[in-house]
């Protein structure tokens, strides 16, 4: 929503990766290297790409998606926008509980055409098992287990958790209720940001 209703541009780092890779430039070459090896892309390298990006992006509000994700990621970022004197005005923290979690993984299904991903709890399709953009099948990510859960969550608790600290200790840590419906989050992130819907007055 924030993306298509109020012209955000979405930074996936993982999505910009492949997306520099596909590019076929000297970078893209290099991530290539690292991926097909089935190697992490250097903090060096995603340092790179993030400069590269801010630098040509034409995108007045950007939405960096699952990154940083612990606090040597959150250094090369600072390091990056302290380069081109910018910096970040919001961090959004979606609390959601351990249990919750769960739920939603084992739960959440993906299109194979064209990749929408649904919730059997919270938002099923109209039609059980079939894509309501494109009919496609709906089918289950490998990694969503309670097993994997259960191996992310301690990473996270290791790794991303002191995130939190480290971005309240700034006042940039917005706290938002995740359990609440999808369009009452959407509502409590605009109001932090001080953001309207276009069409909105």
């Amino acid at each position: 929503m924030l993306k298509d209703e109020c012209g955000f541009y979405h930074f996936d780092t993982g999505s910009v990766l492949r997306a520099e890779v596909a590019s076929g430039s000297d970078l893209g070459t290099r991530i290539g290297g690292y991926i097909n090896q089935g190697l992490l892309v250097p903090l060096p390298v995603i340092r790179e790409l993030l400069l590269k990006f801010f630098r040509e992006t034409t995108a007045e509000r950007i939405m960096l998606d699952g990154f940083p994700r612990n606090l040597e990621q959150a250094a090369v970022l600072d390091e990056g926008l302290a380069e081109l004197d910018d910096d970040l005005d919001y961090v959004i923290y979606l609390e959601v509980a351990r249990q919750g979690l769960l739920d939603r993984i084992l739960n959440r299904r993906f299109c194979s055409v064209c990749g929408e991903i649904y919730n059997l709890l919270t938002e099923p399709p109209r039609t059980p098992g079939v894509c309501d953009k494109d009919g496609g099948a709906l089918v289950q990510r490998k990694d969503d287990t309670e097993e994997v859960f259960r191996e992310r969550l301690d990473v996270y608790l290791e790794q991303t958790v002191p995130l939190l600290d480290y971005y309240a200790s700034r006042g940039l840590l917005h706290a938002v209720d995740g359990t609440r419906s999808p369009g009452e989050v959407a509502q409590a992130i605009l109001g932090i940001l001080g953001v309207e819907r276009r069409g909105t007055a």
